[in-house]
């Protein structure tokens, strides 16, 4: 697909030079928490480091993120964030068919080397193992008064998780003569929810592509954060604080910064996304400061990020980000105009809906179908029926929300149940320590012993601590039952209780367990 290339002039900075139109470019896109913390560094990932910690400045305070990995994976570097942003491409394919991703999120290795444009060999899939390897086992362990933002609960949220929980790899249905390679991850869960609410960098693939340094491809990604932040103005980055964010060597002269990082500054500069850039020393502090200007390929891109405000069927204002028919829309291939005019058609569930079957009319036509994008708007503008038994994704969204809320409620009652056992526990503690001393205590479970041996005859097979145990827990039973407690129902009831919760239990998987009480 042809380009045009802005206007070649860097005294003129202005958004309504830019030439190109949106349609022309193919969109990746990356999790913004994981470009601010520069989670995929520019190291050698021969060099395999284990451990790093990434130090940064926020409006509250300095937060500190430290990546962890075993010595036999290294750290993620930027061979993982491509493999990264081609996952994230698959995500979006399969939020445009069901309306919503969950895990396990399944794809073929074949799918995921075509998004990235790979061979398929067996090289390539060697390194697509070691990339769900490495996601997997390496953890994010924040600390800080802002460290990974979680855009559903409109909250900073600290972490000490993989970012992939689980990775695996299966054969496949066989094609051919071989087997698809299928594989399946889970994802954290806010990187999910992040994933599915859009918190994300939209960034041009083909200028992506472009770059040969490592150290560019992580500049190339944080420079849209960056200068979003900025508003486009001119921005200073301590240098120190970039090394440490990428995870590269740090230099102590001028000449040998600029001939290392500059030579990343030189290359997004030729691709436009600077327009000029130096290497100053600081007079706050010692060391220095990169000083950068962003160029007009890189505000084209953030002009085409910024929202947009339409207006909806029933008239509402509203913007790109926030009309999940726009973004739908999108999705199938169709320019900005035409699905504007097109969602205007319905209101938002019956547009949802109607989307939702032609996806699925086009996923069974296949290879058949030259031009989806046509199709869709054709079979969009006829009104085209949704059929009376097919289950839309709006549908499955219902449901899966319906699951968590269940599932919510069901943990919600546990915590409640294990709140309360924790609080009749304490009751007959206090109660144990005014009756008896230790030694007391110890007397009164041997005296009860003669008569559970002799009602459980079985209990003779155990050894004397078991015994003793065993009739020291009959003892608290019964001092339980003569202090009369409220039953769980009327404790919940009572207004220092209602919004107790336990404070000590193991969990075993997902289920938590209640102490013996």
């Amino acid at each position: 697909m042809s380009r045009k290339r802005p206007t070649e002039n860097p005294e003129q900075n202005d958004l309504a030079l830019v030439l190109t139109s949106e349609d022309e470019i193919l969109f990746t896109r990356s999790e913004k928490n994981l470009v601010d913390i520069g989670y995929y560094g520019a190291h050698d990932p021969r060099t395999r480091p284990t451990r790093r910690e990434i130090h940064i400045g926020k409006a509250a305070g300095i937060t500190k993120i430290t990546l962890e990995a075993p010595e036999r994976l290294g750290l993620p570097s930027i061979t993982d964030h491509k493999f990264w942003d081609g996952f994230t491409e698959l995500c979006y394919e399969k939020r445009t068919r069901e309306g919503i991703v969950t895990n396990p999120i399944k794809f073929t290795g074949a799918q995921l080397l075509a998004k990235m444009q790979r061979p398929r060999n067996g090289e390539s899939y060697g390194d697509i193992s070691t990339w769900g390897q490495r996601l997997n086992s390496t953890t994010i362990i924040t600390s800080g008064p802002a460290a990974i933002y979680h855009k559903r609960q409109k909250a900073f949220i600290e972490t000490s998780e993989h970012l992939f929980t689980k990775f695996t790899r299966a054969k496949g249905e066989k094609s051919g003569n071989q087997h698809n390679t299928v594989y399946s991850v889970e994802l954290v869960s806010w990187a999910l929810d992040n994933l599915n609410d859009m918190y994300v960098i939209r960034k041009d693939a083909a200028a992506q592509r472009k770059l040969q340094r490592s150290m560019a491809f992580s500049l190339f990604n944080a420079l849209h954060i960056w200068f979003y932040a900025s508003k486009g103005a001119p921005i200073e980055r301590d240098y120190s604080g970039v090394c440490n964010r990428f995870g590269v060597p740090e230099y102590k002269y001028k000449a040998k910064i600029e001939d290392t990082m500059g030579r990343s500054l030189d290359e997004l500069q030729s691709i436009g996304y600077l327009a000029k850039w130096s290497v100053v020393r600081m007079s706050s502090k010692d060391g220095f400061k990169v000083c950068m200007e962003a160029g007009l390929e890189l505000l084209r891109i953030l002009r085409m990020n910024q929202k947009r405000v339409l207006e909806d069927s029933n008239g509402r204002t509203v913007t790109i980000e926030d009309s999940p028919v726009m973004l739908d829309l999108l999705a199938l291939g169709i320019s900005k105009s035409v699905a504007v005019e097109l969602q205007k058609l319905g209101t938002e569930e019956e547009m949802l809906d109607r989307i939702d079957y032609v996806n699925s009319l086009i996923a069974k036509k296949g290879d058949a179908l030259h031009n989806p994008a046509g199709f869709a708007i054709s079979a969009l503008r006829d009104g085209v029926v949704v059929p009376h038994g097919f289950v839309t994704s709006r549908k499955r969204r219902e449901i899966v929300e319906k699951n968590r809320l269940e599932r919510e409620k069901q943990q919600q009652e546990l915590l409640t149940t294990l709140a309360y056992a924790e609080w009749c526990q304490d009751r007959v503690t206090e109660a144990i320590k005014l009756r008896f001393t230790g030694e007391e205590l110890e007397v009164a479970a041997k005296a009860k012993l003669p008569q559970m041996l002799a009602d459980y005859p079985t209990l003779r097979r155990v050894d004397r601590t078991k015994q003793l145990e065993t009739a020291r827990k009959v003892l608290e039973r019964e001092i339980r039952d003569e202090l009369n407690l409220p039953t769980e129902d009327q404790w919940g009831e009572m207004d220092k209780f209602k919004n107790v919760q336990a404070s000590l239990f193991v969990l075993e998987g997902e289920k938590p367990v209640a102490p013996v009480c």
